[in-house]
This record gives C-alpha cells, structure tokens and sequence, in this order.
C-alpha cells in the first residue's frame, strides 16, 4: 500500500515471480501510452530486468528500509534498540507526552494541519487532505492503516500514519511541531507503533524508504532502532531513448536556472 514510500508490494523475495510476470505488462502499457521511459521504484530485486528485456534500463541502490523483527519479547526488541533511542522514549515519557490512537475525522484534520506545517518547513508540496480523507474512510474500516496521535496537555503535538497490511506495519506520515520537538514524540510513537504491532502479533515494522547514505540524518535515526538493513532498487526502463535524453537534458537545464535565479 503507497508503496512508493512504504517499501513496496515486490520487497520480499517470495514475489519475484509476481514482480517479473508484472514487468511485460508495464512496458506494454507504457508503449502504448507513448511513455519515454518506465521507473519502478523500491523493489528488492537487482537483476530480473536485465534478464527479461532487450532495451536500455538503469538500476541503482540508492534507497534502503530497515526491518524490525517483533519476534521474541517487548524487552528484548527494546533492548535491541541503541541506548540513544531509549533514553529518547524514556524522555518523552518523562516529560509527559502520551499516544492515543485517532479516531475521528476532526483528529485527522489535526494531524494534517501538523502534516501541512512540516510540509512547509520542509519547502515541499503537501498532498491533499482529499487523501488523507479516503485512507481513513477506505483503509481504516478494514484495518490497513492506523493514524497515531502524540500529546502534551491535551494538545496534539506529532502524528504518524501507519500501514498495515500482511503482518507487516510500514511507516509513513511522520510529522510533529517544532516547537515540541524536545518532547521527543517522535521517538514515542515510533516505540508505540513498535509496542502495537508487537501486541497485535505482527511480524515486523518497516521503517520505510530512506536514502541508502549512512552519514544522512534520516539513516542514522532509524539504524539506530535495531532493525535489519535492506537495499532497495530503482529501476528505469527507457521506452524511448532519444526522447528521454531530450526531456532529461532539458529538465536538468529547468533545475539548473532555478537554482541560479534562487542564488540570485
């Protein structure tokens, strides 16, 4: 589910051969939709397109997610955890902060207002709230996808949305107001979303696409949560090579003078 940030329906090995039967229909698809080039994105696997098609493609590895096991006790999985990262949960703790599960419309808008906030911090495009609507209205009554609240006397300070699907809990959707970030919510509800999937018997917690760098801040906070390491694979097809070199050259010369005219 959303698996462009969730590590992807192909990341286990026991769907390679769904992966490499879904391939011909995507160059098909792509062919006939005049398409320059097809990118599949966070898949496990480095050496199936090279295998089944005749035409330029690229693969790189440059994303990776991180697996924590639920198997065993609670104690042990924290135990697994680096000592930063407990005393990260304890401080919260601490400090008063407190998880409660969303269960209204009116708490999604609240989270989507802090969602809209860091969106703006972070100079990016939010999604539409449309989105978040239909998640918590198709999602949620079959219990894919779980939307947990952080707050500090009675207010809503960080959230999370979280995927469910197979076992498996995928994150996604972390976001917190600044000002509380000493409360250290964050690290709060990554345990609780832990500690949940723990209690409801699932196998493991998917932390998501991050860049596989390990001197990023992204990595390194969740590397430090114990989980097993797993590369991720981009792979781009090319439909139409001189087009696409066309379209690459030209859209790199745009990113080129926006950075100058933002310089200036």
């Amino acid at each position: 589910p959303y698996s462009d940030y969730g590590g992807g329906s192909f990341f286990r090995n026991k769907d390679r051969d769904s992966f490499s039967g879904l391939l011909p229909s995507l160059v098909k698809f792509g062919t006939q939709k005049h398409c320059y080039r097809i990118s599949v994105r966070r898949a496990l696997f480095d050496d199936i397109i090279g295998a089944n098609f005749d035409m330029p493609f690229s693969v790189e590895a440059n994303n990776c997610s991180f697996i924590i096991s639920l198997k065993g006790g609670l104690e042990e999985i924290f135990g697994r955890l680096r000592k930063s990262r407990r005393r990260a949960v304890n401080r919260a703790k601490k400090r008063g902060a407190t998880v409660r599960e969303a269960e209204t419309l009116e708490d999604i808008e609240t989270y989507y207002e802090i969602y809209s906030k860091n969106m703006r911090r972070l100079k990016s495009s939010s999604i539409p709230f449309q989105f978040f609507k239909y998640l918590w209205n198709e999602f949620r009554p079959k219990g894919e996808m779980k939307i947990f609240l952080a707050e500090h006397d009675n207010k809503v300070i960080a959230g999370v949305l979280r995927f469910v699907h197979k076992k498996v809990i995928y994150a996604w959707g972390a976001a917190s107001l600044s000002e509380y970030w000493n409360l250290k919510p964050m690290d709060l509800l990554d345990w609780h979303s832990i500690k949940w999937g723990f209690e409801h018997n699932f196998n493991s917690f998917d932390f998501g696409t991050t860049s596989n760098d390990p001197t990023s801040g992204n990595y390194i906070f969740k590397e430090s949560w114990g989980g097993e390491k797993k590369v991720l694979y981009n792979y781009d097809i090319i439909l139409q090579p001189n087009k696409w070199k066309v379209y690459s050259f030209a859209n790199n010369l745009v990113n080129i003078l926006s950075d100058l005219r933002a310089k200036l």
